[in-house]
């Protein structure tokens, strides 16, 4: 059959055309067509007219645009794939999710973040480039980027890296009904307690929900606030609070920068997270050796098949 389709001079440059047309890839038509007259399947004549047809074939992506494309509002059928896409990136490694999504339109990879949760958008954002991270965070809607730019700043090994980002800071003289429709009024999600600071922000003192419901609603926060409580700051190593004391009587434990300033909680469950990220790490280290080690093998290989041909 490849002496059939490539027998002739016209022959052989149309064969070329069709087959860089199917592949998209004139360098790989040229390097099958080396090995061809290296074995004596195809003459010298034949393929010359045949690279000759491949270097036209590139142009054919071009005239399928220029006729095509510029006509079609793309975007009305990039949408319906975003749920396949999602779930399609859904079932890889975040590493790969990173630079998969690195290669698409920028609206549309925001489109699948969406759907994602929070704490793997987190991971996938940490695999990929600053200006495509940024891009994204400024795509994304106001609350869930103010969360993951607060993570994104800490080290992935740190305490900050795991917490939960507090927006709401409840302050000590308000009454528990003033509490509680604030709560519910900004959508705040409560964990097991609730955390009150003062005016600049410093953390004061602890509510327990249960608190809440067994007080009068009249009653201030500070009049059943814990001020003994343990705290994290922010840029203490995940691993080393994983079997603090505190969490026999706490399942949230509040979070401090420098300035002792509340900025976040973290919750039991999120010490346990620690392992994935590490497995992560270990698994980007792997995929990087085994790309570079592809890459050296892909280049000996071009190098063989050049000295065959010849």
């Amino acid at each position: 059959m490849n002496r059939f389709y490539s027998t002739g001079k016209i022959k052989s440059i149309f064969s070329g055309i069709l087959t860089t047309s199917i592949l998209q890839s004139s360098f790989a038509v040229s390097l099958m067509v080396l090995v061809f007259v290296g074995a004596g399947i195809m003459t010298m004549e034949n393929a010359i007219g045949v690279i000759l047809g491949s270097n036209i074939g590139t142009t054919v992506t071009a005239w399928i645009v220029a006729t095509i494309c510029f006509k079609v509002k793309i975007e009305s059928f990039a949408l319906p794939f975003v749920e396949l896409s999602f779930h399609i990136t859904s079932q890889m490694h975040s590493y790969n999710e990173a630079k998969c999504l690195e290669l698409v339109d920028n609206e549309l990879a925001v489109k699948i973040l969406e759907k994602m949760d929070l704490h793997d958008v987190e991971l996938i954002l940490r695999q990929c480039n600053e200006i495509f991270s940024n891009n994204m965070l400024n795509g994304l809607p106001a609350k869930p980027a103010a969360l993951l730019k607060e993570k994104l700043s800490h080290p992935v090994d740190t305490v900050g890296a795991f917490m939960t980002p507090i927006l709401l800071r409840l302050r000590k003289e308000i009454t528990i009904q003033e509490a509680i429709s604030t709560n519910i009024r900004e959508k705040a999600n409560f964990s097991s307690q609730i955390f009150l600071v003062d005016e600049e922000g410093k953390l004061e003192g602890v509510v327990n929900i249960h608190d809440l419901l067994s007080h009068e609603s009249t009653a201030t926060l500070s009049s059943i606030m814990i001020v003994d409580f343990p705290k994290f700051f922010a840029d203490t190593d995940i691993a080393s609070v994983a079997n603090h004391p505190g969490w026999y009587d706490f399942h949230d434990i509040p979070i401090i920068d420098s300035s002792e300033r509340l900025i976040g909680a973290l919750h039991f469950k999120s010490t346990r997270k620690d392992k994935q990220i590490m497995d992560e790490k270990g698994t980007n280290e792997i995929i990087v050796t085994s790309n570079a080690l592809g890459e050296l093998y892909r280049i000996g290989m071009t190098g063989f098949l050049q000295s065959v041909g010849k």
